[in-house]
């Protein structure tokens, strides 16, 4: 299956609708002879799918499955869907199929309980083996993410800039003029740090312009008034 990376098909099968999953896991058992059916929603006792297989010993399977992003399955629900044989006795194996994976308790209540744990990975691996690519494409979207991604940022950085170009073009003359004015001055002023002298510096200054303003000023009032006295 070389049309599909394994980490592209863990994100569409983790992004795909909860209900077209089903239908997905129900095509992979059909296409490897398998007969299917999918449950109604209001009857299914926690299945999903039901696959029974035809052959000299027949097998019937009863599929959960669970579209999940990142959550893992956990163990409670390993816990509901293992008692189903004895809800449903004419099934051999119950079989939780998952987009994403499950958690190491759930697992080992899994083995058990004798319930079969598909993960992701599984899937993919399943997919592969049986070259089952044309119901990959069936129902997954093929599309390259980081592609569009790319386009999308590029996209959205260009609309920026011809925004603020078109903004900036729409004023008038004057107008544009004072914007860049006012623009560059703002610019200057935040890159721009003024030195500041340091407290105590300052003090220092102040006193000595006040000793000399006083050494001046005494000697001169003495003159002056004990010169009037004379």
């Amino acid at each position: 299956m070389s049309s599909i990376s394994r980490s592209e098909f863990k994100y569409q099968i983790q992004h795909i609708d909860p209900i077209d999953f089903e239908e997905f896991v129900a095509d992979v058992w059909s296409h490897r002879g398998w007969k299917t059916s999918l449950t109604s929603a209001s009857h299914d006792r926690g299945i999903d799918v039901i696959a029974t297989w035809n052959g000299v010993i027949s097998r019937k399977e009863a599929i959960q499955v669970k579209r999940y992003q990142s959550e893992k399955v956990g163990s409670r629900e390993v816990q509901t869907y293992g008692s189903i044989p004895y809800q449903e006795p004419d099934v051999d194996t119950v079989i939780i199929v998952t987009s994403s994976s499950f958690s190491q308790p759930a697992q080992k209540i899994a083995d058990d309980l004798n319930v079969k744990t598909i993960n992701g990975d599984d899937l993919y691996q399943i997919v592969r083996e049986n070259s089952l690519s044309s119901i990959v494409a069936t129902h997954l979207e093929l599309d390259n993410r980081s592609e569009n991604a790319t386009e999308i940022g590029t996209s959205n950085n260009t609309h920026s800039a011809q925004s603020g170009i078109s903004n900036s073009a729409s004023l008038p003359e004057e107008n544009r003029r004072e914007s860049t004015i006012q623009h560059t001055t703002s610019t200057q002023t935040d890159s721009i740090e003024l030195p500041k002298l340091p407290e105590d510096e300052t003090m220092g200054k102040v006193f000595l312009l006040i000793g000399v303003l006083l050494l001046v000023s005494v000697p001169t009032l003495l003159i002056l008034i004990f010169g009037t006295a004379i």
